[in-house]
């Protein structure tokens, strides 16, 4: 066989394989797609109709009300709700709409971990790692719910490729994929508080590479200097929603342990009852495989190219403007908050230091340029190797550093949640995939022998945790049951007695506020009125019903109940007077 032909059977076969992995995660991300429920937590998205005074959220229709709703209620940034409201007004807030733009960036997300190992780890390790990505249960499982999660992992995925890309042009496409560099980054700065890790990493790993290189500051450290001071009012968004979730476990060590299960692989189920879970024995064998494959894949160098000379600066001037306009949108935050929660204005307030302090250091980093070189080569003395001379892979740093981050704070305040930390799953399983590749390539034939045993395995339990995915709860209670079985039992004239809370609220995606008499409030009231002799109560698991909803319906009796998971709807009907 001539090169020519070698070469031309093995681009042919590398396509039909990526195509194969591609359509298999499609498959697995679209099937059954709007099986299940609609949950508390994809009732965020904007555009649904739900009743102003009975939901918990309120109904977001609006720019205004996504920014009012989202910094105030949650945890993350509004930029996923924003890009929502534009997709549901194309679109529509069906099961399937709401939820297509997660399936689209889970399938993207499995494109990209292939494309950028290939470039950084070998065509070899791209395959596996896109395989691995496409099963992978945890990434399946949030590639069909309408959160911003999937939608997080894509754009960190393509921030990553659009660094590397940078660091490797020159010319007039380096400016371009600069530029793209820092949307791409601003969007997933503005989706989810756990991007700020992978930038923190990006912005380390370019220093670490360029700064004995450079006799000027690099184009993309000026870059990412700039990016920050204009995502600098997120942490003033954060500062204002520093409230600990009741969800979020303070077991660090677990959760670092079911990371190190690529990526949060076989985690147990906390919605079913009892909570499902895996083999304690197949567990403690694949976080043992991701211990050993991570020794391993940590021995591969990078790529190792010479960066081309600086084509691009960014003006000084841009960057004290756009300090400037950030600090006094911090301080326009603080004045606004300060009318809602007094007791955060000092800490959105000190935020307004950070672009004006990043300002400064942009200028005297500029200046002094010459003696950050004499440290890092001090530095790179002391620590041989710190200036990534002879490695400067990005992937190992994205799949330990980030992680790290994140267990660090959560020392101080619990943060470390697998929704979040899945951000940097990709980059785990690259350096995993690699360390794969290596034990199944060894001179040793016992060795090469291990590896492929281990990599069926690994392949074995990564096709069971998407079967898992598939039978996993994506909601803790059944709202789309319930609205079944109790839609054609409800008369025209029947009243339904509920309160504003969240466990309640999705039921309103089912049963419209407009075709049916919700009862939100001057229950007693409403109960001594003639035309209430049918009263609907709703309720769920485990949340208390008011004490003046109970009172009102002393006078019916409980005569019919319909029930779903979790969920309850209990039909209270006064008795008919003998007279009658």
């Amino acid at each position: 066989m001539n090169p020519a032909s070698f070469v031309a059977k093995r681009r042919l076969s590398t396509i039909v394989l990526v195509v194969a992995i591609v359509s298999t995660g499609a498959a697995l991300r679209l099937h059954e797609l709007r099986k299940s429920t609609i949950g508390h937590i994809e009732i965020y998205v904007p555009g649904i109709d739900l009743p102003y005074a009975l939901s918990d959220p309120r109904p977001r229709h609006s720019i205004v009300s996504i920014l009012s709703g989202a910094v105030a209620a949650e945890p993350h940034p509004p930029g996923y709700y924003l890009i929502m409201l534009g997709w549901t007004k194309l679109f529509g807030t069906g099961v399937a709409p709401l939820r297509l733009p997660s399936v689209l960036c889970g399938i993207g997300s499995i494109l990209l971990i292939y494309v950028l190992g290939v470039r950084e780890m070998g065509r070899s390790t791209a395959l596996l790692a896109a395989m691995l990505l496409a099963l992978n249960g945890h990434h399946l499982f949030w590639s069909q719910i309408a959160k911003m999660y999937a939608l997080a992992v894509f754009l960190g995925l393509l921030s990553t490729l659009l660094l590397l890309s940078t660091t490797a042009a020159a010319g007039k496409r380096r400016g371009w994929l600069l530029s793209l560099y820092g949307a791409v980054t601003l969007a997933g700065l503005g989706t989810v508080v756990y991007f700020w890790p992978l930038f923190l990493t990006h912005i380390l790993w370019s220093l670490r590479g360029q700064w004995t290189q450079r006799r000027t500051v690099p184009d993309v450290l000026q870059g990412q200097l700039l990016i920050f001071i204009l995502a600098s009012p997120l942490w003033a968004v954060a500062a204002y929603q520093s409230r600990r979730p009741s969800y979020i476990s303070a077991d660090i060590l677990s959760g670092l342990w079911h990371y190190l299960q690529f990526g949060f692989l076989l985690e147990p189920d906390a919605y079913a009852v009892p909570p499902a879970s895996t083999s304690p024995v197949l567990t403690t064998l694949i976080g043992l495989a991701g211990a050993l494959l991570l020794l391993i894949g940590l021995r591969a160098r990078g790529v190792g190219r010479a960066p081309p000379a600086d084509s691009v600066s960014i003006p000084r001037p841009v960057t004290l403007v756009a300090a400037i306009v950030a600090a006094g949108a911090i301080v326009a935050f603080a004045v606004v908050a300060r009318a809602v929660d007094p007791s955060r204005t000092p800490y959105i307030a000190a935020c307004a230091a950070i672009p004006l302090v990043l300002g400064g250091l942009d200028r005297v980093v500029r200046r002094r340029w010459s003696r950050v070189q004499q440290w890092g080569m001090a530095l790179n003395r002391r620590l041989p190797g710190l200036s990534g001379a002879d490695d400067n892979s990005l992937i190992p740093l994205l799949a330990i550093l980030p992680a790290a981050m994140v267990a660090l704070v959560s020392l101080i305040t619990p943060i470390f949640v697998s929704s979040g930390v899945m951000l940097f799953a990709p980059y785990l399983t690259l350096v995993l995939s690699g360390g794969l590749v290596w034990l199944v390539r060894h001179e040793r034939r016992a060795v090469t022998i291990a590896g492929v045993l281990l990599g069926i395995i690994i392949m074995g339990t990564h096709a069971l945790s998407a079967v898992q995915s598939k039978r996993r709860l994506r909601h803790p209670s059944d709202y789309q049951g319930l609205a079944q079985r109790w839609q054609t039992r409800i008369h025209s004239s029947d009243l339904i007695f509920t309160h504003r809370h969240w466990a309640l609220t999705p039921i309103f995606y089912y049963l419209g506020a407009g075709q049916y008499h919700f009862v939100g409030g001057k229950y007693a009231e409403v109960a001594h009125q003639p035309t209430s002799e049918r009263i609907w109560l709703l309720s769920a698991e485990g949340l208390p019903t008011p004490a003046d909803m109970q009172s009102a319906l002393a006078h019916h009796k409980p005569c019919e109940t319909v029930e779903a998971l979790r969920l309850r709807a209990t039909l209270y009907q006064r008795p008919t007077s003998p007279a009658q």
